[in-house]
């Protein structure tokens, strides 16, 4: 049997190389096995693409790996961007935001709650509500209730109060006593004691005008009297005085108060001079106490007046006379 030489592969027997071997293409084989026997398999991954520091490697298919930009590997820690989602969690919480409290389960320890508001308190390791003792709101087994029973009772009610009430459209809220007001138009005067209109019953001058609308308030309107220099009006707190002046007597009054500057300078004049004018004074007074004889009955108490006044001043000449 012909030998094969060292230096040369067959195809159809076994050989052994003892020395390196360098194949300038590829080999084929149905398998490949080390020294000890061990049979070399084909690799599971065979190409890397995507290779980024300090993230974490995933499977791309096809023999293929990948790094993820879902997973950052940093030196604080890992950080994933998207959702996490696992059966378990465990460690310091203090970092996690946007628990929602439906979903919470077991006891919550109330020393964890901010209880610096002052709508919450805790007695006796309990939550509750705090309640003021002046407020309308009760605290309840059933839970919160509300009641007026306690609450003072108000006098009266102007446009600037509300009260509360309950819209089917917008829900609980409040509602002004003036809004109230156009809305049971017809029971206004007997709930609040508010005048709905006016109208004149006599047959004289009628100063009612209308009503007039403005949101939903309504004016009354009443037309204004206008007097000219004819008339005298006098207020006080509950009446109007209205009087017509009486021209006559106003003339009067100016003589009387004529009469009493020539009084006042007689005193200083000398005692002929004098004498003469009480003389006349007494004329003009006679003439003047005659005239307000006249408008008395028309004027008794403004003429009565005037007349004491006058009386006085005849006193004074007659006084003034005795002197002389």
């Amino acid at each position: 049997m012909a030998s094969t030489p060292k230096n040369i592969c067959t195809h159809n027997t076994e050989q052994v190389i003892t020395a390196k071997k360098t194949f300038t293409d590829s080999i084929i084989s149905n398998r490949f096995e080390l020294v000890d026997g061990t049979v070399i398999n084909p690799p599971a991954i065979e190409v890397m693409e995507k290779n980024v520091v300090n993230r974490l490697v995933v499977g791309a298919g096809d023999k293929k790996l990948a790094t993820t930009t879902d997973i950052l590997l940093s030196k604080d820690g890992v950080v994933v961007s998207k959702e996490l989602t696992a059966p378990k969690f465990k460690g310091d919480g203090s970092s996690l935001t946007a628990l929602q409290s439906s979903q919470l389960e077991g006891s919550l320890p109330l020393e964890k709650l901010n209880s610096d508001s002052r709508c919450f308190e805790i007695v006796d390791n309990e939550l509750g509500l705090r309640v003021d003792e002046s407020s309308p709101l009760r605290l309840t087994d059933q839970g919160l209730s509300m009641t007026f029973a306690d609450s003072p009772a108000v006098a009266d009610a102007n446009k600037f109060d509300h009260i509360l009430v309950n819209s089917n459209r917008q829900g609980v809220g409040r509602l002004s006593v003036s809004s109230l007001m156009g809305h049971i138009a017809s029971m206004n005067n007997h709930v609040l004691n508010i005048v709905n209109g006016a109208e004149d019953l006599g047959k004289g001058v009628s100063l009612y005008k209308g009503k007039a609308n403005k949101g939903r308030n309504q004016l009354l309107q009443f037309k204004t009297l206008v007097f000219d220099d004819n008339f005298t009006i006098e207020e006080t707190e509950n009446e109007i005085f209205i009087s017509i002046k009486d021209l006559r007597l106003k003339e009067v009054k100016d003589e009387q108060e004529r009469l009493q500057g020539e009084i006042s300078s007689l005193i200083s004049q000398h005692r002929a001079s004098r004498l003469e004018t009480i003389k006349a004074l007494e004329e003009q007074i006679s003439t003047t106490l005659g005239d307000m004889d006249k408008a008395a009955k028309e004027y008794q108490r403004s003429v009565k007046e005037g007349k004491a006044e006058l009386k006085q001043l005849m006193s004074t000449l007659a006084h003034i006379d005795e002197q002389e």
